[in-house]
This record gives structure tokens, sequence and C-alpha cells, in this order.
């Protein structure tokens, strides 16, 4: 079992699709629609077949997701937090709190590098990578 996807709901449908692909260097995006439940979406690859799924929500989409319970972020292995950090926030994120060695107090305790930014619809994104639960 893997998780397939990961779907946030964009104010601008075009510059989310742009931020990621910039951003995390995601490959090219699958663009579709059914109406009348969906206007335009678009499916944007992960190296490691998973998904990230865009939604066009109109301008509100960020306020009604604040509003919402459930999801708090979406965490995204990568193999350097530090570049992957620059790269979204120079495509337009907003550094939540930077990169940064934390310790996770389990049995046994292990070292965990990770980082947050803020993409443009006010989802929060975990940049993350440690060895032992490396996707």
């Amino acid at each position: 079992m893997r998780l397939h996807h990961v779907a946030v709901n964009c104010a601008d449908l075009d510059h989310s699709v742009r931020f990621y692909r910039e951003g995390l260097g995601l490959g090219e995006p699958y663009l579709w629609e059914a109406p009348p439940l969906v206007s335009r979406a678009a499916f944007i690859p992960f190296g490691d077949g998973g998904w990230l799924e865009l939604f066009a929500g109109g301008e509100d989409a960020a306020a009604r997701a604040q509003m919402d319970v459930g999801l708090t972020h979406m965490a995204i292995a990568v193999d350097d937090v530090d570049e992957a950090f620059e790269r979204l926030v120079a495509a337009g994120g907003i550094a939540a709190d930077g990169p940064a060695t934390r310790t996770l107090h389990g049995d046994p305790p292990i070292e965990a590098r990770m980082a947050f930014v803020v993409g443009p619809d006010g989802e929060v994104i975990e940049l993350y990578r440690n060895d032992h639960f490396q996707a």
C-alpha cells in the first residue's frame, strides 16, 4: 500500500502548477476537468509514482481551507532539505521554519532534517529527510 496523492485547492491553478514545478522540479502536469464538479484540475507526478493534485478553487479557496479541520500539512521526502527549501522560497513560497535538524524522541531517538514553507494557497509544505524513515 502507498499514498497515491495529496490534493490542494488553489486560488490560481496556473500559478500553483508553476510554483510546484519550479520549486520542487516536479514533472509535466496532467490537466483535466470533470464538469460540473471539477472545472479545472491538474495531477503533477512525483518521482516515486505519487501525485500532487491541484484543484482550481476560486479566490476563496485559501480562506475556506484555513477554516476546515483535517490535513495539517503535506510532507515531501527530499534528498537535500536545504536546497529544496531554497528552491521553494525562490519560486515564491513563504519561509515558515527554516531548515533544522531535530530529534524525534522515540525508541530509539532519531535525527530528522526538516523545513516548512507556505505555498501559494496557504498550504503548509514540510520538506523532510531522515535516514531511518526515508521513502
